[in-house]
């Protein structure tokens, strides 16, 4: 009887969590079609129960003004949760936010998210990127960015770098990022 509890409870954790991705894949594609309200009811109900995906697309949505007006204190916040639990692209992010380099057009700008230039924090961020990233693109990217960080800094701010990566403990718990594609 107790075993058959535990699979019931298994298979039902297993179903939210398929849900979960489902309803992410649903709200992505519905701020992809401009279904703006559908869309933001889902991926916020997901970005509060934790999930760093939609974290990260919310920060994404509040950073740009996708389908609300720009808030960038929403914004960081979100991009800020996404990035402690392992999000790849929030990572990369907050690297771009504290490298703050006009070259990188590719990258959403955050001149008004206050962010002081801090070459050690957008090495981290950029290197915790890295170690998380699954796509080849962002993989390219952070292969060619991180060297270049990497020769502007001293040996003391390089320690400090390798100091932080290897201490960082991913907040509340590591997320696995979505890789749905459809």
């Amino acid at each position: 009887m107790q075993k058959a509890f535990v699979w019931l409870m298994m298979g039902f954790s297993l179903n939210i969590f398929a849900a979960d991705k489902m309803d992410y894949a649903t709200g992505s594609m519905l701020l992809d079609r401009a279904q703006c309200d559908r869309a933001l009811k889902i991926l916020e109900s997901l970005a509060k129960k934790g999930n760093c995906d939609a974290q990260y697309k919310m920060g994404y949505v509040y950073l740009k003004g996708v389908c609300k007006n720009p808030d960038i204190k929403l914004a960081k916040n979100f991009i800020q949760k996404a990035a402690d639990q392992g999000q790849p692209k929030a990572q990369l992010m907050l690297g771009n936010f504290y490298e703050k380099n006009p070259d990188r057009a590719n990258l959403p700008d955050c001149s008004k998210c206050d962010y002081k230039t801090d070459l050690v924090e957008a090495l981290k961020w950029y290197t915790l990127s890295e170690q998380n990233s699954v796509f080849d693109v962002e993989k390219d990217f952070l292969k060619k960015v991180i060297p270049e960080i990497r020769a502007k800094l001293n040996a003391t701010q390089l320690q400090s770098v390798e100091q932080k990566v290897k201490s960082f403990k991913y907040k509340p718990k590591k997320c696995v990022p979505d890789n749905t594609r459809f």
